[in-house]
């Protein structure tokens, strides 16, 4: 079931804007604008990326300071 991008940033807890710049930039796949409105698919997952981090014991480190 599609959803407007508010409605799918209160269900993550994220703000609207934060939504449509990833629907903006094709992160959410399920993204589809209609008219001047975005929608989504509700069940589509919130994207977590993380560049160049590596998760030990639930905590995401990133090791780029270790090459200096």
């Amino acid at each position: 079931m599609f959803v407007a991008l508010a409605e799918y940033a209160k269900m993550h807890g994220k703000s609207s804007d934060t939504i449509r710049r990833l629907a903006e930039s094709g992160n959410l796949l399920t993204a589809q604008k209609i008219g001047r409105n975005w929608v989504v698919d509700s069940d589509e997952e919130y994207p977590v990326k993380k560049r160049n981090a590596t998760k030990i014991n639930n905590r995401y480190f990133s090791f780029f300071w270790m090459w200096y």
